[in-house]
């Protein structure tokens, strides 16, 4: 019987270090938007998307923000990413509008 050995640093880096990603959050305020986040990735999963990490929220006002999910570069939009302005209407967080990023096709990016 045959028995793979494999180094436990690179198993518990690669866990640690995603379990550590949180979105950026751009506020002048401390609360935490987790219901919106929340309505957010449940509908990439209704429309089949998948769950779409969240990389960035950019709060507009304590009753909007945009959340972005999908591929990323840091912070910034990547081909395929969807930006979901959320508003807060009587109490409830509400998926108001969606846009997805296509990039200028001048621009070329090497990775």
């Amino acid at each position: 019987m045959l028995i793979a050995r494999v180094s436990m640093i690179p198993v518990l880096l690669a866990l640690t270090s995603c379990a550590s990603m949180r979105p950026a959050i751009y506020s002048d305020s401390s609360t935490v938007f987790e219901p919106a986040i929340q309505l957010v990735q449940q509908r990439c999963i209704h429309e089949r998307r998948g769950l779409l990490p969240v990389y960035r929220v950019d709060v507009d006002f304590l009753d909007r923000i945009y959340v972005h999910c999908g591929p990323h570069y840091g912070v910034a939009d990547a081909p395929g990413a969807l930006t979901f302005t959320v508003e807060r209407k009587q109490g409830k967080w509400r998926i108001t509008g969606m846009s997805q990023y296509t990039p200028n096709p001048e621009r070329v990016t090497v990775t």
